[in-house]
């Protein structure tokens, strides 16, 4: 694969803003938290894109909840765990963000769930109560992995096309407990599988690295937004060909080098991050589970990869 040249200007941005935010005790800078009415442009640039929710009924209640392979644990608001009076027990548990910055729950509620497509299969599940949670509800990859939604019961789902204004959000919840393996621009690279993230992202070291092209962000596409509401500053964007790893071959499937955009975040944990697009796109769960390898750096924390467009 060719590689491609670097844009001086951008990286020199780029290196000048790691300079000015990195903090002396070596931990990723958070971003502040910018007015909905600076980074998001008001007109139009808004973008069509197919979310899937996993419906189901939480303590008799429907809820369209977010299916989260980046967050190892359940999640619900301390807005809707109050709604639903809901009584709060065990210690708060910190929880690590996309880019590093950490949130503490407030501890963990019970609830009777079941699903709301196909049968309903009664269970009771814990959910972490986490304040400011952008979507109401996470279903994180214990759970997932349990009732194997992402591979034989994907009928489950129930895919929507949504409207958007083309600004992220980032639901990002555990430190990944597996990794799958794919080809950017036809290099091996083990990726953070997040369906919980609606934007692919990857490191600006590994970008550098690579010597990728990276080019300017567009007015609106400049932020990112995290599980717990907080906020960092995107460092451009870079078009690379993308292809899964065949296991029975130990080679690429052959998609035939799927362009798509990544975007640079400061503090990602992995190289690259693929969302919820490229994931059902490529069939990752269904049709390539051998693509997927076990992590060896789960560490103490606990993740929270929740990635979205921030919408008005």
């Amino acid at each position: 694969t060719t590689t491609m040249a670097k844009s001086p200007d951008v990286w020199k941005t780029i290196e000048q803003f790691l300079n000015t935010t990195a903090s002396a005790s070596g931990k990723p800078a958070k971003g502040s938290d910018p007015a909905v009415s600076d980074t998001v442009p008001k007109g139009g640039l808004r973008m069509q894109r197919l979310k899937r929710f996993l419906p189901m009924f939480l303590n008799g209640s429907r809820y369209n909840t977010t299916p989260d392979t980046g967050s190892l644990e359940n999640a619900i608001s301390a807005d809707e765990a109050c709604r639903l009076g809901l009584k709060i027990t065990g210690r708060g548990r910190q929880f690590l963000m996309g880019n590093g910055s950490t949130t503490i729950s407030r501890g963990i509620v019970r609830l009777k769930c079941a699903f709301a497509l196909g049968e309903r299969c009664l269970t009771r599940q814990s959910f972490h109560v986490i304040d400011n949670l952008v979507v109401p509800v996470i279903i994180g990859k214990k759970f997932l992995d349990i009732s194997e939604i992402m591979t034989t019961n994907q009928h489950r789902l129930e895919a929507v096309w949504i409207s958007a204004r083309k600004a992220f959000q980032v639901m990002h919840l555990n430190r990944s407990r597996q990794l799958v393996r794919c080809y950017v621009n036809g290099k091996l690279v083990h990726a953070n599988p997040d369906t919980g993230s609606e934007v692919d992202l990857m490191s600006p070291f590994y970008a550098r690295e690579n010597s990728l092209k990276i080019e300017a962000l567009e007015e609106g596409e400049d932020w990112v937004q995290f599980a717990d509401g907080s906020t960092a500053q995107l460092l451009g964007k870079t078009h690379v060909d993308l292809d899964i790893y065949d296991g029975r071959y130990k080679s690429a499937t052959e998609y035939r080098g799927h362009s798509r955009t990544f975007y640079l975040l400061d503090g990602l944990r992995n190289d690259v991050l693929l969302g919820e697009e490229a994931l059902y796109d490529m069939r990752v769960f269904t049709e390539h589970e051998d693509s997927f390898v076990d992590s060896d750096d789960c560490g103490l924390s606990v993740e929270m990869n929740l990635i979205t467009w921030f919408d008005k």
